[in-house]
């Protein structure tokens, strides 16, 4: 994968990430590329109205 050879390149030993439970597409994509859920950020946001879950990545 070229995430983790970029990230071996400048000496990272660790990469997180969140992204907005309804953002199925940006879900697939992380997923995909090897992160792993590793928690949930519960009523992180409210938005039209509707109370939004980030998920923790890493």
């Amino acid at each position: 994968m070229q995430l983790d050879h970029w990230a071996e390149e400048h000496q990272l030993h660790r990469l997180e990430l969140t992204v907005m439970e309804s953002n199925t597409a940006g879900v697939a994509l992380y997923q995909k590329n090897g992160f792993g859920i590793e928690g949930l950020k519960k009523r992180f946001a409210i938005r039209k109205w509707t109370i939004r879950e980030r998920i923790l990545y890493g």
